[in-house]
């Protein structure tokens, strides 16, 4: 969606205070009414070649109808201007839903002084009217319809020049508070583009997370340590932890409770697979390449893999330090439950021993 909104008139110096007084009125409904500016965050000013005409332009993805509000607030922060004209546009891509009004271009005149409303006028002339009702439940909700006509000002072509000083942030927000915006402006507006967007990246951002988690838990599985970590301990922990992470600190930004719940336990598998890959993947990419061959004892052995063709096998190491290892290796399987055996190690640079086969013991 583009949007702009042209104010003509003011110096710098006023335009910026009344940009600040609409970010606190925007600041105070949005503490006010659920569900209001979900999309809106940031509002940049730029120059024209034209003296005391500025630009002003929100944020990518600001939806129709935050983009409505914000130019209401400024229809009713320049009234008190004299000699003030305000002017805006946006587009309403085919994508996109905003109650009844047809997808396109229209217009709205911020300077009309006869009313304290504004319209949306289509380049066909056909102007709507924003109009506010109760429903059955006492919820306010907003209707748009036809209401006569009015005359379409085409957008002009325009020269603008960023300003050093022309970023105003609607809102402080944390990080997960962004996530939420980012997600409402993709999603609320309806765009299919916006969703197959929001969607691509989260899947992107997923398996890169799952690529690195299986990365650290299979060096952690081939590190020798003095304690076995079952897969049924690991999931216990995920859904714990991510329940609690959920339900504690999540639900504050997302409405519902199978959202902060699911991302609660995204969280805390990406954490897991970040910290192994921290400690034990790091401890094998740096560590020496030195092999050492220690001994140790099969406890179990088991065939992995779709076909079957994988042996694991998990070990007792005996020498040159004590612990247990997992070992996945394609060999012919000849190793059983009790025999001992040579394993080929190197040293990491925590000091933890890594191995990835088994020989038999000479």
């Amino acid at each position: 969606m583009k949007e702009l909104i042209l104010i003509e008139g003011l110096s710098k110096d006023e335009l910026f205070t009344a940009i600040q007084a609409v970010v606190k009125d925007l600041l105070f409904f949005e503490n006010v009414f659920e569900n209001h500016n979900e999309t809106l965050t940031s509002l940049k000013v730029m120059e024209t070649d034209r003296a005391n005409q500025f630009a002003v332009r929100p944020n990518r993805l600001c939806g129709g109808w935050d983009f409505h509000s914000l130019c209401n607030l400024f229809k009713s922060e320049l009234s008190s201007h004299k000699g003030v004209v305000a002017k805006a546009w946006f587009q309403l891509p085919d994508d996109e839903s905003m109650s009844i009004l047809p997808r396109g271009k229209y217009y709205y005149d911020l300077s009309d002084s006869s009313t304290d409303e504004i319209f949306a006028v289509a380049p066909s002339g056909t102007r709507y009217g924003f109009v506010e009702i109760d429903d059955e439940g006492g919820a306010e909700l907003m209707e748009i319809e036809p209401q006569g006509r009015s005359t379409y000002e085409p957008r002009p072509m325009l020269q603008l020049r960023p300003m050093a000083d022309g970023f105003f942030e609607v809102e402080k927000l944390t990080f997960w508070q962004r996530i939420k915006k980012r997600h409402a402006g993709f999603m609320g507006s309806h765009s299919s583009i916006g969703v197959g967007l929001w969607s691509i990246l989260f899947i992107v951002v997923f398996f890169a997370f799952l690529c690195v988690t299986i990365i650290g838990w299979w060096d952690f599985s081939e590190t020798v340590l003095p304690f076995t970590l079952p897969l049924w301990v690991v999931l216990l922990v995920l859904g714990v932890v991510g329940a609690v992470v959920g339900l504690a600190l999540l639900k504050k930004y997302f409405d519902g409770w199978w959202g902060p719940v699911f991302l609660g336990i995204m969280s805390a598998a990406i954490g897991l697979g970040l910290l192994m890959t921290a400690v034990f993947s790091v401890n094998v990419w740096l560590g020496s390449d030195e092999q050492e061959v220690g001994r140790g004892v099969v406890r179990e052995h088991y065939l992995a893999g779709r076909r079957k063709d994988v042996n694991q096998y998990s070990v007792w190491v005996e020498e040159p330090v004590k612990g247990y290892i997992y070992i996945a290796t394609g060999d012919d399987g000849s190793f059983g439950p009790g025999d001992t055996v040579a394993v080929p190690m190197t040293k990491g640079l925590f000091g933890m021993y890594h191995a990835e086969t088994l020989k038999p013991l000479d």
